[in-house]
């Protein structure tokens, strides 16, 4: 039983298929955090090509909020 060889391609392959997150999109777009997140946000203080790059990552990232954070920042569940 020998499955040294596949452990790193499994790992990589585990690391591919994480949810993508505001941290990612940061990183992918050069933009902070906080930038990343008004900008999905639609806050008017943030430039519409800025906007529009960070919506163009996200989308290809296929990102979305996680439900579980937006409800304890809200304290709402929407049920």
């Amino acid at each position: 039983m020998e499955n040294k060889g596949n452990f790193g391609q499994a790992t990589s392959t585990a690391v591919a298929r994480e949810r993508p997150t505001l941290k990612t999109i940061a990183f992918m777009t050069g933009l902070g955090v906080t930038t990343v997140s008004r900008a999905l946000k639609d806050a008017p203080d943030i430039g519409a090509e800025t906007k529009e790059r960070v919506r163009m990552v996200a989308r290809q990232l296929g990102y979305q909020p996680n439900r579980a954070g937006v409800r304890l920042r809200t304290g709402k569940t929407n049920v």
